[in-house]
């Protein structure tokens, strides 16, 4: 079984390290083709990379160094060099767990209607609405508008799934993954494990804390060209996109007031 883990990398000298050794220490043994997207980092990470794998010759590793395009394009690029039956996505600040890839391939090798699937991460649930998802489920549609999930760097999905849905969108900067996933959930069977499988961000906020994500009115934007895209695919009615759009905002101003407190309720 060979496995393509991409990893998208800017500025992250103080993490890389440790993201390679999280795939590294997998219980799951594997043929993993681990790709690294230098996008333009002006820190030390190209050089960390570079020696990481003359310190690890027993792992494939290809690096690519480019300049910065974002997120997307960096994906993408990883994307291009890809020969895995799978592809796992992983971000250079976050960690798998090490039996992330056991406990994902098991499910995968029992259900081979399976063609994408994910979990939660470390010190998160997902719950939508009143109803916790606390067994492996598949994952509808209009349940992405009300809790986005499965996290991204949890993410395994056949390679072929590229061919049909096609790559990030490179136009957008903020909800690129919701809007991957949804492309993928429309046409393909997506489900969800609750096992916590990665430690993501050093264990940083999800939102309001830094970088694209402590952005909230990008994200907000993000997520309603995701809802709009959704309405006009026909993927959900006119009374879901309402709702949709109202609890969306609901959400945005509930983080607006959550970052507040954090830097003045200390």
């Amino acid at each position: 079984m060979k496995i393509s883990v991409i990893i998208p990398v800017y500025n992250a000298e103080n993490s890389i390290e440790r993201a390679l050794n999280s795939v590294l220490t997998q219980t799951y043994k594997a043929d993993y083709q681990i790709i690294v997207i230098n996008d333009g980092s002006t820190d030390s990470s190209l050089n960390i990379i570079n020696r990481y794998v003359q310190e690890h010759p027993e792992m494939d590793i290809t690096v690519i160094d480019k300049p910065n395009g974002g997120v997307s394009s960096a994906r993408n690029a990883g994307f291009r060099k890809a020969t895995g039956e799978w592809i796992a996505l992983l971000d250079s600040d976050d960690e798998w767990l090490p039996e992330k890839m056991a406990i994902q391939m098991g499910i995968l090798n029992t259900h081979s209607e399976i063609d994408l699937i994910g979990s939660n991460i470390v010190g998160q649930q997902t719950r939508i609405l009143w109803r916790l998802k606390n067994k492996l489920s598949p994952i509808k549609i209009w349940e992405l508008f009300i809790k986005w999930h499965p996290w991204t760097p949890s993410i395994v999905f056949r390679n072929t799934i590229l061919q049909e849905v096609g790559f990030y969108n490179e136009a957008m900067r903020y909800g690129e993954d919701g809007e991957f996933l949804l492309r993928i959930c429309s046409k393909k069977n997506c489900w969800f494990t609750p096992e916590q499988l990665v430690f993501c961000g050093n264990g940083k906020p999800v939102f309001g804390h830094s970088g694209l994500s402590g952005n909230l009115k990008g994200m907000q934007q993000g997520q309603e060209a995701i809802l709009d895209y959704a309405y006009n695919q026909n993927l959900i009615n006119r009374i879901q996109f309402l709702v949709f759009k109202g609890y969306g905002s609901i959400k945005y101003w509930r983080r607006i007031f959550i970052v507040w407190k954090r830097k003045h309720w200390k």
